[in-house]
């Protein structure tokens, strides 16, 4: 049972097929996880016996960092169920807070792989990695961690003799994209009765221009649920027109600039068909959007069954009943046996009725622990579903308690302006005090403001546009920034300079900045006009300062030299 102050970081249920005759499907299992230890640990787990376990054992590494459990069962046709459990204890950290030391409460991960051999040719395959801070530490807590696929899944999705399914349906790691002509086949895969795999489709819209806007990267998507669905792209309207002309189902009919998401056909949840508008989209940010979908496919095992996820004591399980199924069938030989001797042997029917009493115990004892295990899995799951909804509204709430204060302090900046911004040093104390929570200056770049020529208008459209728009940009860990400021604004920007630039240590000097006792490079830059002539031309040089979440802008106004400008 996972320990409830446990948060899931992975999660994957699919079946692997062997490609060529002769693959062992376990041996390759074990060797993929071999191979994810050896590559952590090393010498540490060196002295681990694999062939013991690959059967069963404790084992543990020689400084206690990383214990595994192993148990195994063959049935009665040869096919092997296996599980394991591997814990890895990291250690304490300390964090600086002003004159104290405070210590991090260590994390625990633990890894609990299921394999459930269905034939030669195919086995299903269960996989969760959990974290855990020790229970009762007083102290701080460490970060959470990132979003990454553990190598464990990666590996298999991407093995040179082995397929990954869920139901008739091969996995890939990668998302795919539907060109004109292949609508009509998606279509007929999302409506068959037999789909058991999630599909989550990007579509595109051409409503800014020519080209192609998508609301979310499909790629980024399919980075975080990669396993547990498969993530599809329309590579033009053409074929988004296609698939809404053979959707029979116009329910399920994809719209532009649409996140669809479609659940198995046979999925209990009422509605098969999800989806997110380009507004939403727009609104909450690339990074929500992905989060949000790789906790619906990744994290969350409440939408679906459990059960599904073979563990330890599910393995041990089908070792006992095996044992009793044994013992039931003694049983029943030595009591024909007794039956057949009765008048002679009354100390063999003396021994029958002991094997009628001990086997009736061994039952009604399975009985009772399953009634047990099944309750307390009703109870983890409603009190998991309980932490979940309490753990968001704190995140909820802390969120806006943290936005309230940046407004209120907005809000009485603005209230202490009395008159409008005359000058671009105005304009950008406005943007100082105003959006303080999204926008800073240097002392460089307040004293660069002196020298700007630019029209003041110019400069306030221009700041508007990193205030409301480029700080979430960032932090919501957009792919292509450049790309999402402009179709967002309008503003044209560059994410750095050019490659001569970069090998004049001379002229990235002019790049560098102070903020808050920390070197900063600001090379990024916003940009308008071509002439420094013109009124309308302006450069603002920044940097997006991870520690404060906020665009820190160095230098307003003209063009710093640069290699081209160098040479002129």
């Amino acid at each position: 049972m996972i320990d409830l102050a446990a948060r899931v970081h992975y999660k994957v249920h699919f079946d692997i097929v062997r490609r060529y005759t002769g693959t062992s499907l376990f041996d390759e299992v074990i060797y993929v996880i071999y191979g994810w230890l050896n590559r952590k640990y090393e010498n540490k787990i060196r002295s681990w016996n694999w062939q013991q376990v690959r059967k069963f054992g404790e084992f543990s590494a020689a400084d206690h960092t990383v214990y595994a459990k192993t148990t195994s069962f063959t049935d009665d046709n040869g096919l092997l169920n296996w599980a394991c459990k591997i814990d890895e204890f990291e250690p304490s950290k300390y964090e600086e807070d002003e004159d104290y030391l405070i210590e991090k409460a260590p994390r625990i991960w633990t890894s609990e792989f299921g394999f459930q051999q269905t034939s030669a040719e195919r086995a299903t395959i269960s996989y969760v990695v959990y974290y855990r801070d020790k229970p009762g530490f007083i102290g701080t807590t460490d970060d959470l961690p990132a979003n990454n696929v553990p190598r464990f899944v990666k590996d298999l999705l991407f093995h040179k003799k082995l397929d990954c399914f869920i139901g008739p349906d091969k996995l890939y790691a990668r998302d795919r994209v539907i060109h004109v002509g292949e609508g009509k086949t998606l279509t007929e895969m999302i409506s068959r009765e037999d789909r058991l795999v999630p599909i989550i489709l990007v579509a595109p819209d051409d409503s800014q221009g020519e080209e192609l806007v998508y609301p979310v990267s499909a790629r980024a998507i399919a980075n975080n649920v990669m396993g547990n669905a498969l993530v599809y792209s329309l590579d033009s309207i053409g074929a988004l027109e296609e698939m809404m002309y053979f959707m029979e189902n116009h329910r399920f009919a994809p719209r532009r600039s649409q996140i669809m998401v479609y659940w198995p056909l046979t999925s209990p949840l009422l509605k098969k068909c999800r989806y997110i508008t380009a507004s939403q989209a727009s609104a909450l940010g690339e990074g929500t959007i992905v989060n949000i979908l790789r906790r619906v496919f990744s994290n969350d095992i409440n939408y679906t069954d459990s059960r599904e996820m073979f563990r330890i004591e599910d393995c041990e399980e089908l070792f006992k009943q095996k044992r009793v199924n044994e013992l039931r069938t003694k049983m029943t030989t030595i009591k024909a046996a007794a039956d057949r001797n009765e008048a002679t042997n009354a100390e063999l029917k003396e021994d029958v009725g002991f094997m009628e009493e001990y086997a009736k115990t061994v039952e009604e004892e399975n009985k009772y622990k399953q009634d047990a295990i099944n309750n307390l899995t009703n109870q983890r799951d409603d009190m998991k579903r309980e932490n979940w909804k309490l753990q968001q509204r704190i995140e909820y709430l802390e969120k806006y308690q943290s936005e309230a204060r940046g407004i209120k302090q907005s809000l009485e900046a603005i209230r202490g302006i009395d008159e409008l911004p005359q000058s671009p040093t105005d304009v950008a104390l406005f943007f100082k005090n105003v959006f303080q929570d999204k926008l800073d200056f240097t002392e460089r770049g307040m004293k660069s403001l002196e020298d700007c020529t630019t029209r003041t208008d110019i400069v306030w459209q221009c700041l508007y546009a990193m205030a409301s728009t480029l700080t979430d940009i960032y932090r919501n860990g957009t792919a292509d920034i450049e790309a999402a400021f402009r179709t967002k604004t309008g503003w044209d920007m560059a994410r750095g300079e050019g490659t001569q630039t970069r090998k004049d240590k001379d002229l990235m000097n002019l790049r560098k900045d102070t903020y808050q006792g920390r070197e900063i490079l600001i090379e990024p830059h916003v940009r308008n006009g071509t002439r420094e002539s013109s009124p309308d031309f302006i450069r603002i040089y920044f940097c997006f300062d991870k520690e404060t979440q906020k665009i820190v802008i160095g230098h307003v106004g003209s063009h710093l030299e640069n290699f081209s400008s160098q040479n002129v």
